[in-house]
């Protein structure tokens, strides 16, 4: 004769729990590691790596649209090129904005400049005696500031006849091609136009 084992009774005490400052020490802690598996990113380093990446993204497209051509070595070293640069490049330090009033007035008045040389360039080509008389042209910049200095270099060089060899707040290098070209960048216009567009005073 077999005997029934009696039913099993549950436990009337509740399950142990925890203290909540051990729990709370132990997320704590645990934020912690997780935080020094995967540090959190600087604001400046996120910025630093969008402005490289939209820097690159620029050049590439740049690259593409005035080239013309789609072979893939052509392409491959557009994009090495373009990355190279954007790593090499620094944001100036200097934040001073432009006058947006007289940044337009300037545009169109490169524009007529650029047009003009180029007219200048192709009848000094055309010349059969070619009268050119190259010479470098050190004067001082006539503006401050990183971006007023940058804006200055790229529009000599931008305008044909003229290419900013160096610059800085001390002094601009620029060769000239003749003697027409040399006589604007000592006469210092395109200082003059571009200190107006950061309200600085005429040189």
């Amino acid at each position: 004769m077999r005997h029934a084992c009696p039913p099993a009774r549950l436990s009337a005490h509740p399950p142990a729990r925890l203290p909540t400052s051990f729990s709370n020490r132990a997320g704590a802690d645990a934020d912690r590691a997780a935080l020094t598996r995967f540090p959190s990113i600087p604001m400046s380093a996120r910025r630093s790596v969008s402005r490289i990446v939209l820097l690159a993204v620029i050049l590439i497209a740049g690259w593409y649209v005035l080239s013309g051509k789609f072979s893939l070595l052509h392409l491959g070293t557009g994009v090495v090129a373009a990355v190279v640069i954007a790593l090499l490049a620094r944001a100036p330090a200097d934040t001073t904005p432009p006058r947006v009033g007289q940044l337009l007035v300037f545009l169109p008045w490169l524009a007529v400049q650029v047009i003009r040389s180029n007219l200048r360039v192709v009848r000094l080509v055309l010349s059969p005696t070619m009268p050119i008389s190259p010479r470098m042209i050190r004067k001082p910049p006539g503006v401050r500031g990183g971006r007023a200095l940058t804006l200055l270099g790229v529009s000599t060089t931008l305008t044909p006849g003229t290419l900013t060899v160096d610059i800085s707040e001390d002094a601009m290098l620029v060769h000239a091609l003749d003697r027409s070209s040399a006589a604007d960048v000592k006469a210092g216009i395109m200082a003059e136009r571009v200190a107006r567009v950061f309200g600085q005073e005429a040189p």
